[in-house]
């Protein structure tokens, strides 16, 4: 079963509805209510800054001796995101879970009710039963509390019994009634195992798994006898031996029919039958009619192999619990023990295979000795299919990860050999705590799953039992593996006794990347990326999860973000919170950082900083808590082996992060460069266009001085050149230049288009009223032709004819048809 998402630590944080155990309840809605109290962060005063100096000296000589400052308060505190569970709070689980044999899956208690529910009642019906759900699981994981997990049938009758006692009168009593019997007789039909939470849970899901791959024995067995049926058929055939005389099972007969047709075989057979076979194909088929026989009888019986030390099978009771397979206690390394045992029988179970595939060809009539004998030969266990391995009894070795670590040739040679061993391996909360001894923290922990997977040719799967859906997945595609396994296990401490506070410790662990989960599966995928996952931990493209959580802050309310680091579970142990330095609020240092940013900024950085954790009193008080240098290294450790996970996995790739910052560098240098050459190009094309209108502008000046040095006698029918003379006022000298020019013979030519002597204008708006299109004002109100085109040249030569200042010239026209252009023209001249 896939969890369909992860429960964030904030789910976390719900009043458990069933802590009591008062049945004399009633109230018929139960609902899930957040709890009541929310962290606060204590507020007040400043310490003045002698006091900041001085206890900020002192708490630096803690971080680095961890002697506790005589400032720092002394209060029980847990880290924010735990403390709810640490003191008794029942953290929301998929627990308990319903273990369907026939379907082969495991499903939470919550979710079979909810769909036996939606079975019998439509969508929008209202009953008072569904809101009831919630404290039918209730009762059901109360009862269920030391039960035996086949107790199924008896806790459901159970929970319904308390159920109906609610106090519900009236209709709705009656249908209420009614309506808890449906639901009871539908849950009474399903057939299963409910179980709670445990610290054996491991080895019960493995026993489930086991009883199922039971059917797949009994199946390869009818395979054995109706290969076996038919070969002593054929040797009767061959014989020729009436079937009456030979004792032969009619229903062996009957099962082997659909094979061969024995009556066609024995009609096209000759009188003398000895004289169409070889004296070595009776043998070949006499010897696998052997082999056969004798593996029919070998595995009717034969279960799974379990090797485990007598200390671990004590612990866990495991002779009571792994009823489905055969338990050898060993003395030195199970490993060992369990490669010796498949040496031992390899050869007869290749040889078993060996046999049933010659009994098929046999029987098909489709062996060919050129080609078989040869085959047969050579046949070793390399030439089993995955098919044939997945039909043999499983072989597993149960072990303490740190054994296997400590002498890990036995374990090893398995992986090497490609032996089909399921080794389960397991770790101890206690072994991921804080080393005792200091001299131990430079060292890095070994790791199980890492060496099997620089193999790569392993299942591996690496979690625990918080999570039973995602643990029995693995159990499942690890027994069907045909290659070695491993199942990377954290269980609690042996000297636990609470086993809510077991379940929130192993999911601490796993979700504080302290023990991350994994899954490597070869036959997933080509690439080794495409075999690797963590993705069944929480935020997994993150160096550490988080969430958010509503605090109160100054009688306000707040979000507020917590992380959850190795430190946490490091402070979950009461031991270790107490060498927390917990800070006065008002003494509050400038240069606190929290952990999460600490273990992740360069060393030259946080120098002169002091790492903490958000730690929560018994008064939900928040509080910031200085690490002592001695955890550091652990947590660093950590932290470097979850990035390692991570790029084994492509999240958080150093190197594809390079590759992605590479890119973008390049792109923006490339960005930068194309910007770059369109600046130019723009500042080119704005010099010359500023070059451009610059001559033009230079042209209307000199054609304005022109204008003003130049005397012209008064408009006659001679057409004039405007931009090269101007009139100018009467009775102006003429300069020099002009006296000593000769005098004009030539008449000059006609603007091809209107013009105004600008310089003249009286902004009289007559020409701006009359063609709009065509005359405009510049800054100082004096009218210039802004487009020449704008309006007709009939209306043009009217503004020339009707302007006070006689400074607007038509020019010629613009638009070759327009009618009565002569007349117009002829109109135009005397202002031209």
């Amino acid at each position: 079963m896939e969890k369909e998402s992860q429960i964030p630590f904030g789910d976390y944080f719900s009043v458990d509805p069933f802590a009591s155990s008062d049945a004399s309840m009633v109230e018929t809605v139960q609902k899930e209510e957040p709890s009541e109290h929310k962290p606060v962060l204590p507020n007040g005063p400043r310490a003045d800054e002698a006091e900041l100096r001085t206890y900020l000296k002192a708490l630096r000589h803690f971080f680095a001796d961890g002697v506790k400052t005589t400032l720092g308060l002394t209060r029980p505190v847990a880290p924010v995101l735990l403390a709810p569970f640490i003191r008794g709070q029942h953290p929301d689980s998929d627990y308990p879970v319903f273990y369907h044999p026939e379907a082969h899956s495991l499903h939470p208690l919550r979710t079979l009710l909810q769909d036996k529910y939606q079975d019998l009642f439509s969508e929008g019906e209202e009953k008072i039963l569904k809101p009831n759900l919630l404290r039918l699981e209730g009762y059901m994981r109360q009862i269920l509390t030391g039960k035996n997990p086949g107790d199924y049938k008896n806790v459901v009758q159970e929970a319904f019994t308390k159920l109906k006692d609610l106090e519900v009168h009236g209709e709705e009593g009656k249908q209420f009634l009614k309506d808890c019997g449906q639901l009871e007789e539908a849950m009474l039909k399903s057939e299963g195992v409910l179980i709670e939470y445990a610290s054996a849970i491991p080895f019960r899901l493995l026993n489930l798994e086991l009883r199922h791959r039971l059917n797949a024995t009994r199946e390869l067995t009818e395979r054995i006898r109706k290969l076996t049926s038919g070969l002593t058929e054929l040797l009767r055939l061959h014989h020729n031996v009436p079937a009456d005389k030979e004792t032969i099972d009619t229903g062996q007969h009957d099962l082997i029919s659909g094979l061969v047709s024995f009556e066609t075989v024995e009609k096209m057979m000759p009188a003398d039958a000895t004289t169409g076979w070889s004296p070595e194909r009776i043998q070949r088929i006499s010897d696998a009619l052997a082999t056969l026989e004798h593996a029919a009888e070998f595995f009717k019986d034969h279960r799974s192999m379990v090797f485990v030390t007598a200390e671990l099978a004590r612990e866990f009771s495991l002779d009571g619990i792994l009823q489905e397979a055969t338990l050898d206690i060993t003395t030195g390394h199970p490993c060992a023990k369990a490669e010796a045992y498949f040496r031992s029988e390899m050869n007869d179970l290749v040889g078993i295979i060996a046999a049933m595939r010659m009994a098929e060809l046999e029987l098909s009539n489709e062996y060919d000795e050129d080609l078989h004998n040869r085959y047969f030969e050579r046949f070793g266990f390399v030439n089993l299919r995955e098919e044939d391995v997945q039909l043999l009894p499983g072989l597993l070795v149960i072990a303490e990860s740190r054994q296997l670590l400590q002498e890990p040739e036995d374990f090893l040679a398995l992986v090497t050999d490609n032996a089909p061993i399921k080794v389960l391996a397991i770790n101890r909360v206690g072994e991921l705590r804080l080393p005792e001894e200091d001299g131990d923290l430079s060292l890095f922990r070994q790791e199980l799953a890492s060496l099997a997977l620089s193999h790569r040719n392993a299942y591996i799967f690496q979690g625990s039992s918080d999570l039973p859906g995602q643990l029995n997945q693995a159990l499942q595609a690890g027994l069907n593996s045909p290659l070695p396994v491993l199942w990377n296990v954290l269980f609690a401490d042996k000297a636990s006794k609470d086993p809510m506070y077991d379940y929130v410790t192993l999911n601490t662990a796993c979700e504080s990347r302290v023990f991350p989960r994994l899954v490597y599966d070869i036959r997933a995928g080509e690439q080794f990326g495409s075999r690797f996952s963590i993705q069944a931990n929480p935020q997994a493209d993150r160096h550490f999860a988080s969430t958010s959580l509503e605090v109160l802050s100054a009688g306000q309310s707040e979000n507020k973000e917590f992380t959850l680091t190795m430190a946490d579970f490091y402070a979950m142990d009461p031991a270790r919170s107490g060498e927390l330095e917990i800070i006065p609020p008002s003494l509050y240092p400038d240069n606190l950082l929290p952990l999460e940013d600490y273990l992740t900024m360069p060393s030259g950085v946080v120098e002169s900083q002091l790492p903490f954790i958000w730690v929560l009193d018994e008064k939900d008080e928040l509080h910031k808590a200085v690490i002592p240098f001695s955890w550091l290294a652990p947590c660093k450790e950590r932290l470097d082996n979850w990035q390692f996970i991570q790029e084994l996995a492509g999240v958080n790739s150093y190197h594809v992060n390079r590759a992605i910052e590479k890119a973008r560098n390049d792109w923006e240098t490339a960005k930068m460069k194309e910007m770059e050459a369109l600046k130019s190009e723009m500042e080119s094309e704005i010099a010359r266009v500023r070059q451009e209108e610059g001559g033009k502008a230079m042209d209307r000046l000199v054609n304005v001085l022109l204008d003003l040095d130049q005397v012209v006698p008064a408009p006659s029918s001679s057409i004039t050149q405007p931009k090269a003379q101007s009139p100018v006022e009467q009775g102006e000298e003429p300069t020099l230049v002009q006296k000593e020019s000769p005098p004009q013979e030539e008449e000059a030519e006609v603007s091809a288009e209107a013009w105004i002597e600008t310089f003249r204008c009286t902004t009289c708006n007559d020409c701006i009223n009359a063609v709009p299109g065509v005359f405009k004002y510049n800054g100082d109100k004096q009218a210039y032709v802004h487009n020449p085109q704008g309006g007709t040249f009939a209306l043009i030569v009217a503004a020339a004819e009707k302007c006070p200042a006689r400074c607007i010239h038509p020019g010629l026209p613009q638009n070759p048809a327009e009618p009565n252009l002569e007349a117009l023209i002829k109109r135009a001249e005397k202002f031209n």
